[in-house]
């Protein structure tokens, strides 16, 4: 607020306390995403918009990045995005119960959406942040995407930012001064 943002916190669907039935297409909750950017810019005259995604937030936010218009969003933050089922839950889960599951984690992914990052340009300035050690969703996800958006052309609009003995969704309480600075530096050079 000092840096004069607003700041909407939001549930996708069954996360958090939010209601509703999980879709784990994110279809759902793209549109729920892009309606909530239009009601911040028509009920309150916000003329510049960014997301701060993590995990599947970060994931459905990759979705918007991939849009013409990238959902109405300037910039983003993905923290931790899953981008393939391959990996997922490798470091939590052991054989065979991590075969077992491997149909579901199928249905969870959706290659779709690498496939559109890898083919399409993504305008979208990105900021990708990833915990080094996470065993939930593996750093090299970020990575792949971090490959497929940089444009050596435009240095700028992407960055990368693994944090070392970071797990899943853990680089703000394992580098918080720098997670913040980070984050708001981002938002203050492209919104």
């Amino acid at each position: 607020h000092a840096r004069g943002y607003n700041f909407l916190l939001v549930d996708t669907r069954a996360h958090g306390r939010s209601a509703g039935r999980w879709d784990p297409t994110g279809v759902k909750a793209m549109s729920d995403l892009m309606g909530w950017v239009t009601w911040l810019r028509n009920a309150h005259d916000q003329l510049w918009v960014g997301l701060w995604g993590n995990s599947f937030g970060a994931s459905i936010g990759l979705g918007l990045a991939t849009r013409p218009v990238g959902g109405g969003f300037e910039a983003m933050v993905l923290d931790s995005p899953a981008v393939l089922s391959d990996g997922l839950y490798a470091g939590v889960l052991h054989e065979p119960l991590y075969d077992a599951i491997q149909p579901v984690l199928r249905q969870l992914a959706n290659p779709e959406l690498l496939r559109k990052i890898e083919s399409e340009h993504v305008w979208m300035p990105l900021l990708l942040i990833h915990g080094a050690a996470d065993t939930h969703v593996p750093a090299w996800h970020s990575q792949l995407v971090y490959r497929f958006v940089h444009d050596p052309d435009e240095p700028e609009r992407s960055d990368l930012w693994l944090v070392p003995g970071a797990g899943h969704l853990e680089a703000l309480e394992v580098a918080p001064e720098a997670y913040v600075q980070r984050t708001l530096d981002w938002f203050d050079e492209w919104l």
